[in-house]
Parts: C-alpha cells; sequence; structure tokens
C-alpha cells in the first residue's frame, strides 16, 4: 500500500503505481506543488519511506509582442527555470497548437519556441504559452506587403541587356518571377537582384524568343510587364561608287538605332582608323571616308551592323598625264611656264624641283584650270635650273629647265660659320660687277627672305644677316650670280636648355584630346618635336597643335587614336626630354568591389567602400534611397585610386537606409547599394555592467617637422573604454580652438596646429585615464 502523509495515495491518469517482480513504483508524470510531502510504501508489518520536494517552474524571459511581414516567419520565445518541465502548451484563440506544417515547436534545454510559418494576415491573434499555472500572452501583428513601384514595358535591342524593376513596402520581401507561367531561377540567363526594397529581374543577351510578359509575385499580389526586342537592322544601304584618283571616296549607311556599333570590311578583312581611313558616327547614320584615293582602294567594301551587312564597289580610275611636260632653255632673267593636261578635274597633284615639292610663290606661280595645269617662273636666275616634274597620283610627267647665265666672278667668296644659338651671324661675298642680283639659296633651294634674316648690297658687296640665330637656320647656304655660285656652311651649336617634363607618362582614353606638356628655363628657343624617333611636321598633321606660351611648349592632339600611342620627345638646344603617351580604349564603370551591408552602434562612424573601374575615370555619386548626398561636416567622400568611400561621421537610427554608389562615364553607369542598420544601445544594469579596460597604447605619437605657418600633425591610437582624453604642450592642456583642432575617429586620436611658427616647438603629450 502507498501512503501519502499516512493517507492513501489516490490514483490517477498522471499518478501510477507500478511492479516489476519483487519492485514497487509510484510514478507521477508530471509533479505539482499539491504533490509535496512524505511518501510511504507498506507491506505487512514493514514500510518504507521517503519525502517529495517539488520547486516551483516560473518564467525567466515572457513572451514578445512581434510584428512581421506577410510571407516571413514569426518566432514566439519563451525561457523557463527550469529545463525538460513536460506539460507546456501553445494556445491559439483557446485551441492548442500542434507541429505541423503551419506551426514548427520545439524546446532546446529551458527555452520553447513557436515558429509561425509563412505569416499571412490570417494569422494575427493572441498566442498564448501555458504549462501548470503558469501563463504568458503575445499578440502577433502581420503588416500586409503592397507594390510601390510596378515594373514598366521594356523594349530593348537584340543580344543587349533588359532589367525589370519592382519596388515594396518592406525589407527582405521575397519576389518570385515568372515567364510563361514557369518560376524563372538564377541561371547566366537570368539574374535575380535584391536591394532591400528594391527586386530586379535582369536578362542577358536578349533574343526575339524573350519577348513576352513577365509576373512578379510578392505575397498575395502580382503585377505584369512586357519585354518588346528591336532587332538591329540597316534602312538605307550603300551605293557603288567611282572616283578619280587622289579623290575622297565617301559610303554611307543609316540603321534603325542611334549609336549602335558596327564594322567596317575592305574585300572582307576589318577597317581601323588611320590618316587613310575615317569612320564617322551621326545618330543613326555611318560613314566611311577614304582619303587620297589611290588604284589600291579599288575593293568591296562592306558595313555589317548587327546580324545584318551590305556591301557596295569602289573603283578609282587612275589619272592619265595626256599632255606632257618639255625642256625648255631660258636667260636669265626671263619667265617660263611649263604646262600639262590631265584626264580628270578637281585631282590632287604636286611640283617638284629635284625630287623636292614646290610651293606658289610669286617668283614661281602655280595654277590650275579644268584639266591644265602650269608653273610659271618669273625673272629666271642660274639656281632655277634643274629637273622639275608634276605628280598626281601614279602618273609623273618631268622635264629640264636649262639657264644660260651671265659671266660673273666672285672676288670674294662666303665662308663657313660655326656660332651658339641665338648669336648673329653673317654671310658675305663680293663679286666683279656692281648692282647685279645675287640668289641666295639654302641646301640647293631658294630661300625666302622673312623678318629673321636681311639680305643687303653695297654695289659689289653682298650679304645675308641672321640677327638671332636659330637650330633650324643651320645647312648649306649660297650665292648665285650669274653662272657662278659661292657655297659655305653654317654651323650652329645648341644652348644648354633645361628642360623639364610636365608628366612622365600620360595615360588618355580614345578619342579624347591628349596634351604633352615641357618647361624650359629660357624664352623664344628653336625646337623641334618627335615621335618615336620620327620628326612632327605640324604643317601636315592636321590633328597636332604646337602652342607656346613663354616658357611652356605645349603639344596637343585632338581626338586621340590607338595609333598615336608612342615616346614623344622634345628636342631644345642641345638637350631634349622624352614622355610616352599611352592611348587605351574607353571603357564604361565596372564595379570591382560591390558596397557591402553595415551594422552599427548609434553614435558610431559607418563605412561604405566601393572599388570602381573605367575609362575615362567615372564620375562617382552618392545616394540615400534614391536621394543625392553631398559631402559635409555630416558624410564625407573619399576617393583614392579606384577606391571609393562614403564616410558618416556619426549614425543615429533616422540614418538607417539603402545607400548606393553610381559610377558615370560617357560610355555607361554602373550602380551598387548596400543597407544601413543603426542599432540603439540599451541601457546596462550595475549588475550586467561590462568590464572596463584600461588605456593601451597601439601607435605612439611621434615627432613631427614642417615648415613655418605649414600645418602639422600628432596622431596616436589606443584602445580602452570610457576613456578622457587630454593634449598638453609644455605641460599645459591645448583648448580646442581654430590654431589647435583635436578630433577621433574609431581608435585613432589627431591634434592638429593649423599654422605652426617657432614658438609652438616643443613636447607634446597626449593623456587616456579612465577609472581603472
Amino acid at each position: 500500500q502507498w501512503l501519502k502523509d499516512g493517507k492513501p495515495v489516490t490514483f490517477t491518469d498522471t499518478v501510477k503505481k507500478d511492479s516489476d517482480g519483487t519492485k514497487r513504483q509510484l510514478v507521477i508524470a508530471v509533479s505539482k506543488l499539491d504533490d509535496i510531502g512524505e511518501y510511504t510504501y507498506q507491506v505487512a508489518t514493514s514500510k518504507t519511506s521517503a519525502k517529495l520536494k517539488v520547486e516551483a517552474v516560473k518564467i525567466k524571459k515572457t513572451l514578445k509582442n512581434l510584428t512581421v511581414t506577410e510571407t516571413q516567419d514569426a518566432v514566439f520565445t519563451v525561457e523557463l527555470t527550469h529545463p525538460d518541465v513536460k506539460g507546456a502548451q501553445w494556445i491559439k484563440n483557446g485551441v492548442e497548437l500542434q507541429s505541423n506544417d503551419k506551426y514548427e515547436i520545439t524546446v532546446e534545454g529551458n527555452v520553447y519556441k513557436l515558429r509561425v510559418k509563412n505569416c499571412a494576415v490570417i494569422d494575427q491573434s493572441v498566442y498564448s504559452f501555458k504549462l501548470g499555472k503558469i501563463a504568458a500572452n503575445a499578440r502577433l501583428h502581420v503588416e500586409t506587403v503592397k507594390i510601390i513601384k510596378k515594373p514598366k514595358d521594356v523594349t530593348a535591342l537584340e543580344n543587349t541587356m533588359a532589367t525589370f524593376e519592382i519596388s515594396v513596402s518592406h525589407d527582405t520581401v521575397p519576389v518570385r518571377w515568372f515567364y510563361k507561367n514557369l518560376e524563372l531561377k538564377p541561371s547566366d540567363k537570368y539574374r535575380m537582384v535584391s536591394e532591400r526594397k528594391v527586386h530586379k529581374l535582369v536578362l542577358q543577351n536578349i533574343t526575339p524568343a524573350d519577348t513576352g510578359e513577365y509576373t512578379a509575385i510578392v505575397g498575395q499580389l502580382e503585377c505584369k510587364a512586357k519585354l518588346f526586342v528591336e532587332t538591329l537592322h540597316i534602312t538605307k544601304t550603300m551605293k557603288s561608287i567611282e572616283v578619280p584618283e587622289t579623290k575622297i571616296a565617301s559610303f554611307e549607311c543609316e540603321v534603325s538605332h542611334f549609336n549602335v556599333p558596327a564594322v567596317w570590311l575592305k574585300n572582307g578583312v576589318e577597317i581601323e582608323m588611320s590618316e587613310k581611313f575615317k569612320i564617322v558616327v551621326q545618330g543613326k547614320l555611318h560613314q566611311l571616308i577614304i582619303m587620297n584615293t589611290s588604284t589600291e582602294d579599288s575593293a568591296e567594301y562592306t558595313f555589317v551592323c548587327g546580324n545584318d551587312k551590305v556591301s557596295a564597289t569602289l573603283t578609282v580610275k587612275p589619272i592619265l598625264i595626256t599632255s606632257m611636260l618639255k625642256d625648255m632653255k631660258a636667260e636669265e632673267k626671263d619667265t617660263i611656264t611649263f604646262e600639262v593636261t590631265v584626264n580628270h578635274e578637281g585631282i590632287a597633284y604636286k611640283w617638284l624641283k629635284n625630287g623636292i615639292e614646290i610651293k606658289s610663290t610669286d617668283h614661281c606661280q602655280i595654277k590650275s584650270r579644268n584639266l591644265s595645269h602650269s608653273l610659271t617662273i618669273r625673272n629666271v636666275h642660274f639656281g632655277d635650273a634643274g629637273e622639275y616634274s608634276f605628280v598626281a597620283g601614279k602618273a609623273v610627267s618631268s622635264a629640264t629647265l636649262y639657264v644660260e647665265a651671265r659671266h660673273i666672278e666672285f672676288r670674294k667668296h662666303i665662308k663657313d660659320i660655326k656660332i651658339i644659338e641665338k648669336k648673329r651671324a653673317t654671310f658675305e661675298c663680293e663679286v666683279s660687277e656692281p648692282d647685279i642680283l645675287v640668289q641666295w639659296m639654302k641646301d640647293g633651294q631658294e630661300l625666302q627672305v622673312t623678318d629673321r634674316m636681311k639680305v643687303q648690297k653695297e654695289r659689289f658687296v653682298h650679304r645675308l644677316h641672321f640677327p638671332n640665330v636659330r637650330m633650324s637656320d643651320a645647312g648649306q647656304y649660297s650665292a648665285v650670280a650669274g653662272g657662278n655660285i659661292s657655297t659655305a656652311n653654317l654651323y650652329v651649336e645648341g644652348r644648354d636648355v633645361r628642360i623639364t617634363p610636365i608628366q612622365k607618362n600620360i595615360q588618355v582614353v580614345e578619342r579624347q584630346r591628349a596634351v604633352v606638356e615641357f618647361e624650359v628655363n629660357e624664352d623664344d628657343i628653336d625646337t623641334r618635336w618627335y615621335k618615336d624617333g620620327i620628326e612632327i611636321n605640324f604643317q601636315i598633321e592636321e590633328r597636332y597643335k604646337y602652342i607656346v606660351e613663354r616658357r611652356i611648349h605645349r603639344m596637343c592632339i585632338t581626338e586621340t587614336r590607338r595609333s598615336d600611342s608612342g615616346e614623344y620627345t622634345f628636342s631644345a638646344g642641345r638637350n631634349r626630354s622624352s614622355i610616352t603617351l599611352f592611348v587605351n580604349l574607353p571603357e564604361p564603370p565596372q564595379i570591382l568591389k560591390e558596397l557591402v551591408p553595415c551594422t552599427v552602434e548609434s553614435g558610431r562612424p559607418a563605412r561604405f567602400c566601393a572599388i570602381i573601374s573605367g575609362r575615362p575615370e567615372p564620375k562617382v555619386s552618392w545616394y540615400k534611397d534614391g536621394q543625392p548626398l553631398s559631402p559635409g561636416f555630416k558624410c564625407k567622400f573619399l576617393h583614392d585610386a579606384q577606391e571609393y568611400t562614403l564616410l558618416l561621421i556619426e549614425t543615429f537610427p533616422e540614418d538607417e537606409a539603402l545607400y548606393s554608389c553610381e559610377a558615370k562615364n560617357d560610355y555607361g553607369v554602373a550602380t551598387t547599394s548596400a543597407s544601413l542598420s543603426v542599432e540603439v544601445v540599451e541601457a546596462v544594469s550595475p549588475d550586467l555592467e561590462m568590464p572596463v579596460f584600461p588605456p593601451t597604447i597601439i601607435t605612439p605619437i611621434r615627432d613631427a617637422v614642417t615648415a613655418e605657418g605649414q600645418s602639422a600633425r600628432f596622431q596616436c591610437r589606443i584602445a580602452g573604454t570610457d576613456m578622457k582624453v587630454k593634449w598638453y604642450s609644455k605641460d599645459r592642456e591645448i583648448k580646442q580652438s581654430r590654431f589647435f583642432r583635436m578630433t577621433q575617429f574609431e581608435d585613432t586620436y589627431q591634434l592638429e596646429i593649423a599654422e605652426a611658427y617657432p614658438e609652438d616647438e616643443g613636447i607634446y603629450t597626449f593623456m587616456a585615464s579612465n577609472s581603472v
């Protein structure tokens, strides 16, 4: 017989007796406070007793009201004072809940959890936890998800990218995308991007097969948008053309869309921009311009745009000289004319004397009329004798001019001169007859008298005077009188000009303007420019401009090409200096390192960092929830090479938002976003205070050297909690002012002296202290 406090035990569903052979048991399945007492088992005259003590179970951490968004899970948690207690119940609207597809009930030691899965509005209610006489209640509130911004219909070109975008009312709400009633999953074709409230579906390399209606489903809501795929095609084809040799030929094509990439081919081989070929794009119009055509340019030219192409033929007709030049004889002071006729009008041509091109002057006049071209030489002198040629394309005609001269002797010849640049030089000769015409020549060509040189004559004596000799004046000079000639050399030694390049290497993007600059230590000097060792002729190279601003010598290259890359050398006096120009292909901005979501305590700084590439260097803007940010006391924009940083000096709950970085140049746009969460630290009860650590020096301050009137900085890193810091100079505490600025960022402390003077010299001390 079982007794409790001397009275027979009443057996129920929770109080049972059990026997196993000679073993007897009293089992209390769920103990209660009422079960406290002395229990006795008696058989015949023998008995044994024991006391039962029941500790009261209490709720250590009670339930809390929950607010969740539709589709999210809600988790109620109760912590008891004892583990593995049986008889606990979860109740909703008076009905006990059991684990199933909707509810998940778990016990981990003394923690009891109820998870309500995939919450909907109908799940709003009061949920109760009950264990014997103790109970806890909490309310679940389910917020309805709303679509703030619906996706819009998208029209995009074939083989490009298309993006649908939807904005919802709450963060981290799952959005599912469907096409033709099938849910889309991330793949090489589809990319799903979620940034807090904004969700995107990105389609790569779209084709006409992707045309149709796309559906976004958010909880119980759905919205639709259509994708239209346009095919790129040629709307206006080009025609075959015929042009005479040396003239410009131009092909034109029009396409269906603005500023799309295209390729030009010559006999199936891609054409690159050069002096020969110019490629021009104006909206939908694409042009290929072929300069100074020759018979080698006759070919089939093809324009390729997308999957469409069109071809046409260029025929270059050769130039033929129908009336050739004839040899001529003349006496001094005569006027003669060379004349030819060709088979095409408006061609490019040139006249040569002894293989060197002749420009039209008062002495040598070049004219053309219809098919006829002439060279007239007035007041012929002995130096005009030579072979004259007319060149047009591959057509050439030559003839010789013979000049019969009067007999004049040189009593005194001109002599060689060696001189330093910027000095004066004079060639002087004496002839046998007074007041005759003496023709001066340089390197075999008639000398064009300019302001920098003077020709003087005094009856028998003739002089060529240079008031300020330049390096370019060096050469062989001749005085021609009648049938005789006197020759001498002018040797010019360069000055020791100091040349300083403004930049060592220059990086530009193709079609951008490039500027090469050198600074010298003298004004008005003679210079030369070279590219890869070949002298630059600024009269021929239209894209190259040479500008001098006192001692700064600048060469500008408009609309650079890849072929402009190379070494550029500037020569002045006896010295030279070089820089390297790199012409790179343009690149749209690319995010190499995305922004990362950030969680900080209220009052602490926050930092967002992205690494971005692009040519030309992109312009970077920062946004908070789509609104542009401006740098100021609250936030700083930092930039180091390809690293762009947004620094928030102090953060508070109202700073929580989606922060975005947008990089833009002429070739594209790239964006990256991340969220900021600010946690408010609750007051800690005295018995749970965090430990206080003494100040510890991580990096000490170091000696500083600066120039008078310039700023100076002391900086150190200190670890510790609840520290008070002070700066001292000559044992006196420094106070914040416009002269002394004291700042802190995380564990780094800085003292900045705005303008340092001799009286500021001395020992500076940093002191940090706390309660320990």
